[in-house]
């Protein structure tokens, strides 16, 4: 199993990253991914002009909500305050590995210091 944190989710729904095997096993994810994702597509298109239009990216981005496993953001604070408390990060940053260590899924992002401390986190919890 595996969590996609935004930065997966968006570098999915533009094409800009070859995620789509990972679309073998099940994914979760956060609620507030989608909204993250929908900002992304947003700056995209209006602000940096990279992409022409909402339509394609918007269309993957439903389906991909319908295809994922859709997690409560709420449902992770206790351990969010923690890591973010622990590690300095701000909880955006570290809802995703919240989430992946709760629920036994490899965290998939694109982010550097959440790898970092995933794997971190990831070795304590196993040893």
């Amino acid at each position: 199993m595996y969590c996609f944190d935004t930065s997966a989710l968006a570098a999915l729904v533009l094409e800009e990253e070859p995620l789509e095997s990972y679309l073998e096993e099940q994914v979760i994810t956060l609620n507030h991914a989608f909204v993250e994702t929908l900002n992304v597509i947003w700056k995209r298109v209006v602000l940096l002009g990279e992409v022409e239009r909402f339509d394609e990216p918007l269309r993957r981005l439903e389906i991909l909500r319908e295809l994922l496993v859709v997690k409560d953001t709420w449902n992770y604070r206790d351990l969010v305050l923690d890591i973010s408390s622990t590690y300095k990060l701000p909880v955006y940053d570290t809802l995703f590995i919240a989430c992946s260590l709760r629920e036994g899924a490899k965290l998939v992002t694109l982010d550097t210091k959440q790898k970092r401390v995933y794997k971190e986190l990831s070795k304590k919890r196993h040893s």
